[in-house]
């Protein structure tokens, strides 16, 4: 067990939980959701929990980046699957299972930037009574707002409400903070965390276009190692460029939803032009359960994205921030496709990401031939739910090693589609898949959208990644080499 004993500090000072050693480890996990009556992540967090008990560099604290909890059921009203809000007292229940199973898994200080979902109940009164004494518990001392700061060792970590009661107070704290940080010639690294991330990289229209636009200038002007956060449920790591100024972003999801490691690059369209994005890798949703480890060593940071049972996945370190070098990456392989593999080839299926608000019916077609028409059930998230198409055996004769593929709207549905790409069963057995186009079709332009609040489609695509077309007319081609 590890014990913090803060500086005492004045009510302007940063509190400081550590001044002797310049070499610390700390945890980093995120959307928890906690969810009753099982409550089935708490097995993953103890599962976290022992394997960094285990490991040669023991974290300090842990780190927790929002949505600790569910805060809610969803129940079907009028044959539509709805989200109904914890009430207080519900809230007040998940909270206070979460947050002591929490300190039973780690017998370390958590520190929680709030998350949407631990906001549910009205002015957040759940929260405030049971995670806030929590957080206080590591600080050493009285927390009354959702947002804060402290220094350990050389670092300043600054933990962000993604829509609090004022933007512009919480700006000013913050500023504050990382003013005196950067004089201070102790600190030598500082580390954001926040629930909402800066930009969606894969997962169109979750975020917060004000809560950026309130961070970015403190961005611009501290220069931090990373920024931590979660909201999207995908493990995604990036440097962005913006105005030249190289941004850490660092993403987390701990719900343990899968078995399988789902490459970002292999499922996902970029929301970011990649040109902006020298540095990028991830996985989608469904993936396991993972959490990171974060190792400052003087100048040095050192990062391992681990998954429980499965040990470390991914290592990257910068002694700069945004110059990140991979320490370790694994490969993705992909298997070449011969005209011979073609012609053997057990199966194929288109697979994309849909936006379609209404029920609708599409016909696939591949070099200019129809090879299937598949109904669409709505779809309520952009660009995310993936949806496969089968190919019938006949019609494989059609597929090349380099394929154009259109989609037709015969009944002049409003709708989109991204990350298209072909998956092929060879004859041995082995999946083989295109990469995965990296552009946004849409059945009609932004203008002729009947529905306001459909534009929101459009909004959250950068314009020279959308491709437009007129009402009725085929989307595509888009081109889907093997």
């Amino acid at each position: 067990m590890i014990v913090l004993v803060a500086n005492q500090a004045t009510s302007d000072e940063l509190p400081v939980i550590s001044d002797k050693s310049q070499t610390f480890t700390f945890a980093v996990l995120g959307d928890t959701h906690y969810t009753p009556p099982g409550y089935k992540v708490t097995h993953f967090i103890h599962d976290i929990a022992r394997e960094i008990d285990s490991q040669p560099r023991s974290p300090a604290f842990i780190c927790h980046t929002g949505d600790v909890v569910e805060g809610g059921v969803y129940e079907i009203h009028d044959g539509k699957r709805k989200f109904v809000l914890a009430s207080y007292e519900e809230m007040k229940s998940q909270l206070g299972y979460a947050t002591h199973d929490l300190e039973q898994a780690f017998h370390r200080p958590v520190f929680i930037a709030v998350g949407n979902h631990d906001k549910h109940d009205p002015g957040y009164r759940a929260y405030r009574e049971i995670a806030l004494p929590l957080i206080s518990k590591g600080l050493k001392q009285p927390l009354d707002r959702t947002y804060y700061a402290f220094r350990y060792a050389n670092a300043c970590l600054l933990f962000l409400d993604f829509a609090p009661r004022d933007y512009d107070e919480q700006a000013r704290f913050a500023g504050e903070v990382l003013a005196k940080a950067k004089n201070d010639p102790r600190v030598q690294h500082i580390f954001f965390f926040a629930h909402f991330p800066l930009w969606p990289v894969v997962r169109a229209g979750f975020y917060s276009p004000r809560f950026t636009d309130s961070v970015l200038p403190l961005i611009r002007t501290y220069a931090p190692d990373a920024f931590f956060c979660g909201h999207t449920h995908n493990t995604l790591v990036c440097v962005r460029k913006v105005e030249n100024l190289p941004i850490v972003q660092i993403q987390g999801v701990s719900t343990g939803r899968g078995q399988t490691l789902l490459p970002i690059e292999q499922h996902n369209a970029l929301l970011v032009p990649p040109a902006e994005l020298p540095y990028c890798w991830g996985y989608r949703e469904g993936s396991p359960t993972g959490y990171y480890l974060v190792h400052i060593d003087g100048p040095k940071v050192d990062v391992q994205w681990r998954i429980p049972g499965h040990g470390l996945v991914h290592e990257f370190a910068w002694r700069q921030p945004g110059k990140l070098t991979d320490v370790k990456r694994p490969m993705v392989n992909r298997i070449p496709v011969t005209d011979e593999a073609l012609r053997g080839a057990q199966s194929a299926e288109l697979v994309f990401c849909p936006w379609n608000p209404q029920r609708m019916t599409i016909r696939v077609s591949i070099n200019g031939e129809e090879v299937a028409r598949k109904d669409l059930p709505p779809t309520y998230t952009p660009f995310w739910e993936e949806t496969h198409v089968a190919i019938a055996k006949e019609n494989l004769k059609v597929l090349r090693r380099n394929n154009l593929l259109t989609i037709d709207n015969p009944g002049r549905a409003v709708f989109g589609f991204a990350a298209a790409r072909l998956e092929l069963v060879l004859r041995d057995g082995s999946l083989t898949a295109t990469p995965v186009a990296n552009t946004f079709h849409f059945s009609c332009r932004a203008g002729q959208v009947g529905q306001p609040s459909m534009t929101k489609a459009w909004q959250a695509v950068p314009a020279n990644l959308r491709r437009e077309v007129d009402l009725g007319q085929p989307l595509g081609p888009v081109e889907l080499r093997f």
